[in-house]
């Protein structure tokens, strides 16, 4: 089971182009998009830090929650991109509600390699095995077969599209236009996996030890995986 969750109506959301009107590359959501039913029902939201710049490549929007702002491409607002936008709005009411999560592809990657560790740490196979290196090539071999997936690639990508979070803010991002009659016809599909980073990053911290790596090497691992 989990909590009941409401879905509101973003029907007349509306982006401010020009943001606060200043030419700022920064401020507060409020600023940039006009929600009220919105704000009324996620107390805060409207305060969440946003900020306009360039973007990794094929990356269109960025929500950080240890600093509580969002980040967009520079045109997201001028050329309003509403899926963008609510999208990972979404991701920041998951936040301020404490709901299921988004992730990542590599938050998702630290899950399937631990959890190939478990099965198969006790296997003459795996023990047979001399380097790290060999280790941690076998744990994304056994964690892809696992998830039914061609390489650890696809099984991560997999996994991050079917976290819970993500899978509502998919939905989110897909239905911002719907009216209410719409949305009383059609149920979002939000049902889906959910994975803690603090403890995903405790799991995959823990089995690059056992399988070999030095502390400078698990740092350097870890600031690629949170990156």
């Amino acid at each position: 089971g989990g909590a009941w969750v409401q879905e509101i109506n973003d029907h007349d959301a509306k982006p401010r182009p020009d943001g606060d009107a200043r030419g700022e590359k920064g401020g507060r959501l409020a600023d940039y998009l006009e929600h009220p039913e919105l704000y009324e029902a996620v107390p805060g939201i409207a305060d969440i830090r946003v900020e306009l710049e360039k973007l990794p490549r094929g990356k269109r929007g960025i929500y950080s929650p240890q600093k509580r702002t969002l980040r967009f491409a520079e045109d997201t607002f001028k050329n309003k991109s509403m899926s963008d936008i609510m999208h990972e709005v979404q991701h920041a009411v998951q936040n301020e509600q404490k709901l299921a999560a988004g992730g990542s592809r590599k938050l998702a990657y630290a899950a399937l390699v631990s959890d190939a560790y478990e099965a198969v740490k006790d296997t003459p196979e795996f023990q047979s095995l001399q380097t790290k290196e060999e280790r941690l090539h076998y744990l994304e071999e056994a964690a892809a077969k696992q998830a039914g997936a061609p390489d650890i690639e696809t099984a991560a990508t997999n996994g991050y599209v079917n976290l819970g979070g993500e899978k509502m803010a998919r939905q989110t991002a897909k239905r911002w236009y719907y009216t209410k009659d719409q949305r009383e016809k059609t149920w979002p599909d939000v049902a889906g996996n959910v994975l803690d980073k603090s403890v995903e990053s405790q799991r995959i911290v823990e089995t690059l030890e056992r399988i070999g790596y030095t502390e400078d090497e698990i740092k350097s691992f870890m600031k690629n995986l949170e990156g």
